[in-house]
Parts: C-alpha cells; structure tokens; sequence
C-alpha cells in the first residue's frame, strides 16, 4: 500500500511539473520570462532539450536534428525566437489529468542517480516565420524525462511537423 501512495504521489508531482513546465515555455516564446529563468525553475541542473527532425532540414530550419545540453539550451530558444513568432492558444497543451504519466518508468537518458518518471504529452500551437510572414500549425508530441528527485526535468524532447516548419520556412504554402 505504501509502494501505491509513493507512486501515486509522484505521478502527482510529475503532472504538476508538466503543467508548470509547458506553462513557462509559453511564457518563455512571449517574453514574459527569460530562457534561464525557464530553465533554472523547471530543470535540473545537466537540462537538455532535443527538437527532434531529419538531418538535411537543418540548413533551412536549424533547431531541428539536435540536442541542446546545458547553457547550450539557451541557444534553442534563441534560435527558436529569432526565427518564429509562436501562437499558443489557452489549451494548448493538456491539463494535469490529461498528462500520460509513469512515475516508474526509466527514461532513455536517465542516469544512476537521478529519480524515474516519464511524462508524454502533445499540444498544438502555430508559429509564424519571421522572415517571410507564413505561418503554419502544428501538433506535436513531448517527452519529458531524467527527473529529479524535486521533478525537475532533465530532458525535454519535441516532435512536430518539420515539413510543415520546413515549407513555411522556405515559403511555400501549408498543405491542408
């Protein structure tokens, strides 16, 4: 019975953690808090974020393809800001009982040390390119993992629709 409430109680605080998180990274693409505020609240101390894409995308879109790992994360969001106005509607992404949560899951890059959960979750959102004006809408999937024993995140992955970024970047129009 003690095992169930230390698990329910995690998951608990796990969900917490991604509302809390999801909601300063919209904070974060509207200027309301700096990337370094985002990440010393909401990560431990070794964050790494991966926008995951193909490889050749990079050249038009380069936040794809590649994992940011310490301050190299407040590259992402500079990247991120200066190529992208985003759109983050009010239920963007999922509240606390819509968050798919194991608290005792081992997530693909933990490490001895660090306490378990993974939290999956998707959210929608559009983004429009700064430098041509196209905006495109995406859905995409998070993965949130390597948490510690606070349920700071330690890894923080994206997957979204990159050839929709991709076309909106180079300017051709959105296939509906």
């Amino acid at each position: 019975m003690a095992s169930n409430e230390a698990s329910s109680s995690r998951s608990s605080q796990l969900r917490q953690r991604a509302v809390e998180a999801t909601t300063a990274f919209v904070n974060v693409t509207k200027g309301v808090i700096t990337p370094q505020d985002f990440l010393s609240s909401q990560f431990t101390s070794d964050p790494r974020i991966t926008e995951h894409g193909p490889a050749w995308s990079q050249s038009v879109v380069p936040i794809f393809g590649k994992t940011y790992k310490g301050e190299g994360c407040i590259e992402y969001f500079e990247i991120l800001d200066g190529a992208f106005t985003a759109h983050f509607a009010e239920n963007s992404f999922p509240g606390p009982k819509e968050v798919v949560v194991d608290a005792e899951a081992k997530g693909p890059d933990d490490r001895a040390g660090k306490a378990r959960g993974v939290i999956w979750m998707s959210g929608h959102a559009s983004f429009t390119n700064k430098k041509n004006g196209k905006t495109f809408k995406e859905i995409f999937a998070i993965r949130l993992s390597g948490f510690d024993g606070h349920a700071k995140i330690g890894h923080w992955e994206f997957w979204g629709d990159t050839l929709s970024a991709y076309a909106a970047v180079e300017g051709w129009s959105q296939l509906d």
